[in-house]
Protein backbone atom coordinates (compact mmCIF):
# COMPACT_ATOMS: atom_id res chain seq x y z
CA UNK A 1 0.00 0.00 0.00
CA UNK A 2 3.02 2.36 0.72
CA UNK A 3 4.40 2.08 -2.76
CA UNK A 4 0.76 2.16 -4.61
CA UNK A 5 -0.17 5.47 -2.56
CA UNK A 6 -0.72 8.45 -4.59
CA UNK A 7 -0.12 6.93 -8.19
CA UNK A 8 -2.37 7.91 -10.08
CA UNK A 9 -5.32 5.87 -11.76
CA UNK A 10 -6.58 4.31 -13.88
CA UNK A 11 -4.14 2.42 -15.57
CA UNK A 12 -1.36 0.62 -14.28
CA UNK A 13 1.80 -1.27 -15.60
CA UNK A 14 3.26 -3.83 -13.34
CA UNK A 15 6.05 -5.58 -13.79
CA UNK A 16 6.24 -9.37 -11.74
CA UNK A 17 9.15 -11.46 -11.21
CA UNK A 18 8.05 -13.52 -8.26
CA UNK A 19 8.55 -17.70 -7.06
CA UNK A 20 5.16 -16.88 -5.92
CA UNK A 21 3.62 -17.23 -1.96
CA UNK A 22 -0.01 -17.48 -0.61
CA UNK A 23 -3.27 -17.64 -2.31
CA UNK A 24 -4.56 -15.11 0.96
CA UNK A 25 -1.86 -12.40 0.22
CA UNK A 26 -2.46 -12.59 -3.47
CA UNK A 27 -6.06 -11.83 -3.27
CA UNK A 28 -5.73 -9.17 -0.74
CA UNK A 29 -3.12 -7.74 -2.79
CA UNK A 30 -5.46 -7.99 -6.04
CA UNK A 31 -8.73 -6.77 -4.01
CA UNK A 32 -6.38 -3.53 -3.20
CA UNK A 33 -5.06 -2.97 -6.59
CA UNK A 34 -8.53 -3.50 -8.24
CA UNK A 35 -9.76 -0.74 -6.08
CA UNK A 36 -7.74 1.63 -7.26
CA UNK A 37 -7.21 0.86 -11.31
CA UNK A 38 -9.10 0.06 -13.76
CA UNK A 39 -6.87 -1.52 -16.43
CA UNK A 40 -3.90 -3.17 -15.23
CA UNK A 41 -0.97 -4.38 -17.43
CA UNK A 42 1.29 -7.55 -16.01
CA UNK A 43 4.90 -7.48 -17.26
CA UNK A 44 6.78 -10.84 -17.13
CA UNK A 45 10.19 -9.91 -17.43
CA UNK A 46 11.29 -13.54 -16.24
CA UNK A 47 8.83 -16.05 -14.76
CA UNK A 48 6.09 -15.38 -12.48
CA UNK A 49 5.03 -18.50 -10.92
CA UNK A 50 2.50 -20.03 -8.70
CA UNK A 51 0.58 -17.41 -6.74
CA UNK A 52 2.66 -14.59 -8.75
CA UNK A 53 0.83 -16.53 -11.74
CA UNK A 54 -2.74 -15.84 -9.79
CA UNK A 55 -1.90 -12.27 -9.59
CA UNK A 56 -1.29 -12.10 -13.45
CA UNK A 57 -4.32 -13.62 -14.14
CA UNK A 58 -6.14 -10.98 -12.11
CA UNK A 59 -4.86 -8.75 -14.96
CA UNK A 60 -6.20 -7.48 -18.33
CA UNK A 61 -3.31 -8.41 -20.28
CA UNK A 62 -0.47 -10.67 -19.57
CA UNK A 63 2.76 -9.29 -21.42
CA UNK A 64 5.41 -11.99 -21.82
CA UNK A 65 8.56 -11.97 -23.86
CA UNK A 66 9.72 -15.14 -25.73
CA UNK A 67 11.92 -16.05 -22.12
CA UNK A 68 9.08 -15.50 -19.93
CA UNK A 69 6.81 -18.26 -17.78
CA UNK A 70 4.49 -18.69 -15.33
CA UNK A 71 3.34 -21.52 -13.82
CA UNK A 72 0.69 -24.08 -11.96
CA UNK A 73 -1.46 -22.79 -9.20
CA UNK A 74 -1.82 -25.66 -7.57
CA UNK A 75 -1.63 -25.83 -4.01
CA UNK A 76 1.08 -27.20 -1.54
CA UNK A 77 -0.25 -27.97 1.97
CA UNK A 78 2.36 -28.18 4.78
CA UNK A 79 1.89 -31.43 6.75
CA UNK A 80 3.19 -32.65 10.14
CA UNK A 81 4.13 -36.12 10.03
CA UNK A 82 5.99 -37.64 13.26
CA UNK A 83 7.14 -34.46 14.46
CA UNK A 84 8.09 -33.22 11.17
CA UNK A 85 6.72 -30.80 8.80
CA UNK A 86 6.54 -31.33 5.07
CA UNK A 87 5.54 -29.63 2.08
CA UNK A 88 2.93 -31.54 -0.16
CA UNK A 89 0.49 -30.82 -3.71
CA UNK A 90 -3.27 -31.03 -2.41
CA UNK A 91 -3.65 -33.05 -5.16
CA UNK A 92 -0.80 -35.65 -4.06
CA UNK A 93 -2.58 -36.09 -0.84
CA UNK A 94 -5.90 -36.74 -2.00
CA UNK A 95 -4.29 -38.93 -4.60
CA UNK A 96 -2.39 -41.43 -2.37
CA UNK A 97 -5.88 -41.78 -0.11
CA UNK A 98 -7.41 -42.88 -3.03
CA UNK A 99 -4.49 -45.37 -4.01
CA UNK A 100 -5.18 -46.79 -0.16
CA UNK A 101 -8.55 -47.08 -0.39
CA UNK A 102 -8.14 -49.16 -3.76
CA UNK A 103 -5.51 -51.23 -2.82
CA UNK A 104 -7.22 -51.85 0.60
CA UNK A 105 -10.14 -52.73 -1.03
CA UNK A 106 -8.69 -55.15 -3.89
CA UNK A 107 -6.34 -56.83 -1.76
CA UNK A 108 -6.88 -56.39 2.13
CA UNK A 109 -3.44 -57.70 3.48
CA UNK A 110 -2.26 -54.47 2.49
CA UNK A 111 -4.31 -52.53 5.07
CA UNK A 112 -1.28 -52.76 7.98
CA UNK A 113 1.00 -51.38 5.71
CA UNK A 114 -0.79 -48.04 4.48
CA UNK A 115 -2.04 -47.79 8.49
CA UNK A 116 1.24 -46.32 9.88
CA UNK A 117 1.53 -43.77 7.29
CA UNK A 118 -2.68 -42.93 6.85
CA UNK A 119 -3.23 -42.66 10.78
CA UNK A 120 -0.24 -39.49 10.54
CA UNK A 121 -2.96 -37.17 8.35
CA UNK A 122 -5.43 -35.28 10.61
CA UNK A 123 -9.07 -35.91 10.28
CA UNK A 124 -9.81 -32.65 8.06
CA UNK A 125 -6.63 -32.70 5.84
CA UNK A 126 -8.57 -34.49 2.72
CA UNK A 127 -11.45 -31.61 3.21
CA UNK A 128 -8.37 -28.79 3.62
CA UNK A 129 -6.83 -30.23 0.40
CA UNK A 130 -10.10 -29.50 -1.61
CA UNK A 131 -10.92 -26.64 0.18
CA UNK A 132 -7.67 -24.67 -1.07
CA UNK A 133 -7.80 -26.21 -4.68
CA UNK A 134 -11.08 -24.77 -4.54
CA UNK A 135 -10.09 -21.23 -3.30
CA UNK A 136 -7.15 -21.17 -6.07
CA UNK A 137 -10.03 -22.19 -8.95
CA UNK A 138 -12.43 -19.79 -7.50
CA UNK A 139 -10.34 -16.79 -7.02
CA UNK A 140 -8.48 -16.99 -10.73
CA UNK A 141 -11.49 -18.54 -12.73
CA UNK A 142 -13.39 -15.12 -10.99
CA UNK A 143 -10.58 -12.66 -11.70
CA UNK A 144 -10.28 -14.12 -15.36
CA UNK A 145 -13.95 -13.42 -15.79
CA UNK A 146 -14.16 -10.06 -14.24
CA UNK A 147 -11.02 -8.43 -15.65
CA UNK A 148 -9.49 -9.86 -18.58
CA UNK A 149 -12.82 -11.24 -20.12
CA UNK A 150 -14.69 -8.74 -19.07
CA UNK A 151 -18.12 -7.94 -21.02
CA UNK A 152 -17.11 -11.40 -23.05
CA UNK A 153 -20.47 -13.27 -23.48
CA UNK A 154 -18.63 -16.86 -22.32
CA UNK A 155 -16.17 -14.84 -19.66
CA UNK A 156 -17.58 -17.13 -16.69
CA UNK A 157 -16.66 -20.28 -18.92
CA UNK A 158 -13.34 -18.97 -20.07
CA UNK A 159 -12.45 -18.17 -16.71
CA UNK A 160 -13.30 -21.53 -15.19
CA UNK A 161 -11.55 -23.43 -17.81
CA UNK A 162 -7.88 -22.14 -17.53
CA UNK A 163 -8.16 -21.67 -13.86
CA UNK A 164 -9.62 -25.31 -13.59
CA UNK A 165 -6.22 -26.64 -16.36
CA UNK A 166 -3.80 -24.36 -14.02
CA UNK A 167 -4.60 -25.70 -10.90
CA UNK A 168 -4.22 -29.15 -12.83
CA UNK A 169 -1.45 -31.32 -10.84
CA UNK A 170 -2.38 -34.47 -12.94
CA UNK A 171 -1.11 -32.30 -15.79
CA UNK A 172 1.90 -30.56 -14.59
CA UNK A 173 2.91 -33.10 -12.34
CA UNK A 174 5.36 -30.76 -10.40
CA UNK A 175 4.59 -26.93 -8.92
CA UNK A 176 7.47 -25.98 -10.66
CA UNK A 177 6.58 -26.75 -14.29
CA UNK A 178 7.08 -23.42 -16.59
CA UNK A 179 4.44 -22.02 -19.18
CA UNK A 180 6.09 -20.02 -21.79
CA UNK A 181 4.08 -17.05 -23.98
CA UNK A 182 3.32 -19.37 -26.60
CA UNK A 183 1.42 -22.22 -24.18
CA UNK A 184 0.15 -19.06 -22.19
CA UNK A 185 -1.62 -17.65 -25.12
CA UNK A 186 -2.98 -21.34 -26.40
CA UNK A 187 -4.49 -21.36 -22.73
CA UNK A 188 -7.24 -18.64 -23.87
CA UNK A 189 -4.96 -15.85 -22.15
CA UNK A 190 -4.85 -12.17 -23.39
CA UNK A 191 -0.85 -12.18 -23.91
CA UNK A 192 1.28 -9.86 -25.96
CA UNK A 193 4.67 -10.01 -27.08
CA UNK A 194 7.20 -7.89 -25.20
CA UNK A 195 9.42 -7.73 -28.31
CA UNK A 196 6.42 -6.09 -30.45
CA UNK A 197 7.60 -2.85 -29.12
CA UNK A 198 11.17 -2.23 -28.29
CA UNK A 199 11.16 1.20 -26.47
CA UNK A 200 8.99 -0.80 -24.09
CA UNK A 201 10.94 -3.98 -23.86
CA UNK A 202 13.90 -1.71 -23.13
CA UNK A 203 11.96 -0.27 -20.27
CA UNK A 204 10.71 -2.72 -18.81
CA UNK A 205 14.46 -5.02 -18.53
CA UNK A 206 15.89 -1.98 -17.34
CA UNK A 207 13.76 -2.44 -14.81
CA UNK A 208 14.03 -5.97 -14.35
CA UNK A 209 17.88 -5.86 -14.45
CA UNK A 210 18.12 -3.07 -12.06
CA UNK A 211 16.20 -5.11 -9.71
CA UNK A 212 18.39 -8.20 -10.42
CA UNK A 213 21.54 -5.81 -9.66
CA UNK A 214 20.19 -4.80 -6.39
CA UNK A 215 19.85 -8.30 -5.73
CA UNK A 216 22.95 -9.02 -6.64
CA UNK A 217 25.36 -6.50 -5.13
CA UNK A 218 23.50 -6.49 -2.17
CA UNK A 219 21.46 -8.26 0.97
CA UNK A 220 17.89 -7.46 -0.74
CA UNK A 221 15.89 -9.75 -0.91
CA UNK A 222 12.39 -8.38 -2.13
CA UNK A 223 11.69 -5.22 -4.19
CA UNK A 224 8.48 -3.45 -4.73
CA UNK A 225 9.12 -0.07 -5.75
CA UNK A 226 7.27 2.57 -8.51
CA UNK A 227 8.31 4.63 -11.05
CA UNK A 228 8.37 7.88 -8.09
CA UNK A 229 11.06 5.85 -6.44
CA UNK A 230 9.00 4.94 -3.20
CA UNK A 231 10.00 1.63 -2.09
CA UNK A 232 9.71 -1.06 -0.02
CA UNK A 233 13.14 -3.09 0.43
CA UNK A 234 13.51 -6.62 2.90
CA UNK A 235 16.70 -7.45 3.34
CA UNK A 236 18.69 -10.28 4.79
CA UNK A 237 21.76 -10.35 6.89
CA UNK A 238 24.50 -11.27 4.76
CA UNK A 239 28.14 -12.61 6.00
CA UNK A 240 30.71 -12.30 3.73
CA UNK A 241 33.32 -14.81 3.46
CA UNK A 242 36.60 -13.95 1.40
CA UNK A 243 38.44 -17.78 0.60
CA UNK A 244 41.58 -17.69 -1.70
CA UNK A 245 42.82 -20.23 -3.14
CA UNK A 246 44.61 -22.56 -0.86
CA UNK A 247 42.47 -21.09 2.27
CA UNK A 248 41.26 -23.57 4.51
CA UNK A 249 38.30 -26.17 3.27
CA UNK A 250 34.92 -25.20 3.93
CA UNK A 251 33.79 -27.30 6.49
CA UNK A 252 33.00 -30.54 6.73
CA UNK A 253 32.43 -31.00 2.45
CA UNK A 254 32.63 -27.75 1.02
CA UNK A 255 34.92 -26.76 -2.20
CA UNK A 256 38.69 -26.62 -0.91
CA UNK A 257 39.86 -23.72 -3.21
CA UNK A 258 38.14 -20.91 -4.65
CA UNK A 259 39.46 -18.95 -7.89
CA UNK A 260 39.31 -16.01 -6.00
CA UNK A 261 37.20 -13.86 -3.37
CA UNK A 262 33.78 -16.48 -2.81
CA UNK A 263 30.64 -14.14 -4.51
CA UNK A 264 29.61 -11.80 -2.47
CA UNK A 265 26.10 -12.70 -2.82
CA UNK A 266 26.55 -16.30 -1.78
CA UNK A 267 25.14 -16.45 2.03
CA UNK A 268 26.66 -19.67 3.28
CA UNK A 269 28.30 -19.09 6.81
CA UNK A 270 30.59 -22.58 7.36
CA UNK A 271 32.30 -23.14 10.53
CA UNK A 272 36.21 -22.89 9.63
CA UNK A 273 37.92 -23.34 12.97
CA UNK A 274 36.60 -23.76 16.48
CA UNK A 275 33.65 -25.61 17.83
CA UNK A 276 30.90 -25.63 15.48
CA UNK A 277 27.62 -23.17 15.23
CA UNK A 278 24.62 -24.69 16.63
CA UNK A 279 22.89 -24.02 13.32
CA UNK A 280 23.39 -21.22 10.26
CA UNK A 281 22.31 -18.03 10.88
CA UNK A 282 20.65 -17.60 7.98
CA UNK A 283 17.84 -18.84 6.32
CA UNK A 284 17.07 -21.68 3.73
CA UNK A 285 14.94 -18.89 1.69
CA UNK A 286 17.44 -16.59 1.82
CA UNK A 287 20.60 -19.11 0.54
CA UNK A 288 18.88 -20.56 -1.83
CA UNK A 289 18.26 -17.69 -3.24
CA UNK A 290 21.70 -16.26 -3.21
CA UNK A 291 22.76 -19.97 -5.39
CA UNK A 292 20.24 -18.54 -7.68
CA UNK A 293 22.35 -15.60 -8.28
CA UNK A 294 25.39 -17.17 -9.13
CA UNK A 295 26.41 -16.96 -12.78
CA UNK A 296 27.87 -19.84 -14.85
CA UNK A 297 31.62 -20.50 -14.36
CA UNK A 298 31.17 -19.41 -10.57
CA UNK A 299 33.63 -21.93 -9.70
CA UNK A 300 37.03 -21.46 -11.00
CA UNK A 301 35.33 -21.48 -14.43
CA UNK A 302 33.11 -24.50 -13.88
CA UNK A 303 29.16 -24.67 -12.02
CA UNK A 304 26.39 -24.06 -13.84
CA UNK A 305 24.18 -21.29 -12.79
CA UNK A 306 21.08 -22.42 -10.90
CA UNK A 307 17.24 -22.73 -12.38
CA UNK A 308 14.67 -21.01 -10.88
CA UNK A 309 12.47 -24.44 -10.99
CA UNK A 310 15.18 -26.75 -9.15
CA UNK A 311 15.84 -23.89 -6.14
CA UNK A 312 12.16 -23.79 -5.85
CA UNK A 313 11.96 -27.45 -5.25
CA UNK A 314 14.52 -27.36 -3.22
CA UNK A 315 12.89 -24.78 -0.95
CA UNK A 316 9.98 -26.64 -0.94
CA UNK A 317 11.40 -29.69 0.54
CA UNK A 318 14.19 -27.61 2.97
CA UNK A 319 12.15 -24.93 4.59
CA UNK A 320 9.34 -27.10 5.87
CA UNK A 321 12.17 -29.52 7.61
CA UNK A 322 14.05 -26.27 9.17
CA UNK A 323 10.53 -25.21 10.18
CA UNK A 324 9.63 -28.49 12.16
CA UNK A 325 10.20 -29.10 15.84
CA UNK A 326 13.43 -28.11 16.74
CA UNK A 327 15.12 -29.16 13.96
CA UNK A 328 18.66 -26.93 12.98
CA UNK A 329 19.16 -24.45 10.53
CA UNK A 330 21.37 -26.51 7.90
CA UNK A 331 24.24 -24.40 5.68
CA UNK A 332 23.82 -24.21 2.38
CA UNK A 333 26.16 -25.35 -0.23
CA UNK A 334 26.29 -25.37 -4.37
CA UNK A 335 28.46 -27.58 -6.20
CA UNK A 336 30.66 -27.50 -9.38
CA UNK A 337 28.41 -30.48 -10.77
CA UNK A 338 25.50 -28.31 -10.17
CA UNK A 339 23.99 -29.90 -6.83
CA UNK A 340 22.26 -28.08 -3.60
CA UNK A 341 24.11 -29.57 -0.42
CA UNK A 342 22.75 -28.92 3.13
CA UNK A 343 25.01 -29.59 6.05
CA UNK A 344 23.93 -29.83 9.78
CA UNK A 345 27.39 -30.26 11.41
CA UNK A 346 28.72 -31.44 14.68
CA UNK A 347 25.62 -32.89 16.86
CA UNK A 348 25.23 -36.58 17.31
CA UNK A 349 25.62 -36.73 14.19
CA UNK A 350 27.02 -34.44 11.11
CA UNK A 351 24.76 -34.82 8.30
CA UNK A 352 24.47 -34.24 4.44
CA UNK A 353 21.92 -34.05 2.68
CA UNK A 354 22.56 -33.76 -1.44
CA UNK A 355 20.27 -32.66 -4.06
CA UNK A 356 20.81 -34.07 -8.04
CA UNK A 357 20.77 -31.08 -10.44
CA UNK A 358 17.08 -31.40 -11.25
CA UNK A 359 15.99 -32.26 -7.50
CA UNK A 360 14.47 -35.42 -8.49
CA UNK A 361 16.75 -37.62 -5.66
CA UNK A 362 17.87 -36.81 -2.23
CA UNK A 363 20.95 -38.56 -0.92
CA UNK A 364 21.77 -38.46 3.05
CA UNK A 365 25.83 -39.09 4.05
CA UNK A 366 25.15 -39.24 8.06
CA UNK A 367 28.36 -39.90 10.31
CA UNK A 368 27.96 -40.40 14.09
CA UNK A 369 30.50 -37.64 15.91
CA UNK A 370 30.75 -39.70 19.13
CA UNK A 371 31.26 -43.59 17.65
CA UNK A 372 32.31 -45.32 14.55
CA UNK A 373 29.04 -45.60 12.55
CA UNK A 374 28.09 -44.22 9.54
CA UNK A 375 24.22 -43.81 7.75
CA UNK A 376 23.48 -43.54 4.06
CA UNK A 377 20.18 -43.59 2.20
CA UNK A 378 18.63 -42.16 -1.12
CA UNK A 379 15.58 -41.14 -1.27
CA UNK A 380 13.08 -39.92 -4.38
CA UNK A 381 12.06 -36.47 -3.95
CA UNK A 382 8.31 -37.53 -4.08
CA UNK A 383 5.88 -37.32 -1.37
CA UNK A 384 6.65 -40.91 0.26
CA UNK A 385 10.26 -40.64 -0.17
CA UNK A 386 10.40 -36.79 1.86
CA UNK A 387 8.32 -38.26 4.21
CA UNK A 388 10.90 -40.77 4.97
CA UNK A 389 13.61 -38.28 4.52
CA UNK A 390 11.90 -35.99 6.90
CA UNK A 391 11.64 -39.16 9.63
CA UNK A 392 15.31 -39.90 9.23
CA UNK A 393 16.41 -36.60 9.81
CA UNK A 394 13.96 -35.94 12.58
CA UNK A 395 15.48 -39.31 13.76
CA UNK A 396 19.19 -37.61 13.55
CA UNK A 397 18.72 -34.16 14.24
CA UNK A 398 15.98 -33.62 16.78
CA UNK A 399 16.99 -33.73 20.75
CA UNK A 400 16.09 -36.35 22.20
CA UNK A 401 12.43 -35.95 23.49
CA UNK A 402 12.18 -32.41 21.00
Amino acid sequence: MEVVHGLRGPNLDLVLHSPGGSAEATEAVVSYLRKKFDCIRVFVPQAAMSAATMLACAADEIVMGRHSSIGPIDPQLFVELEGQVVQAPAAAIQEQFKQAQEECMAEPRKLPSWIPMLRQYGPALLAECRYHEDLAKSLVGSWLSKYMFRGEPDAVEKGERIAKHLANHQHFKTHGRFIDRDQAAELGLKVSNLEADQVLQDLVLSVFHSSTLTFTSTPTVKVVENHLGRAFVKQSREIILNIQRGGPVLAPMGPASWAGPMPRHLQVVPTLQGPPQKDCEVSVVDQLSSLGRLEAGWFDGEGPAYDTASLGRARDILEPLVASFGLPNPFVYPTPDGEIRAEWPARAWDVVLTFDAGVTRADVLANATTHDETEEASFAADLSGMLRLSAMLGRLLRPEGG
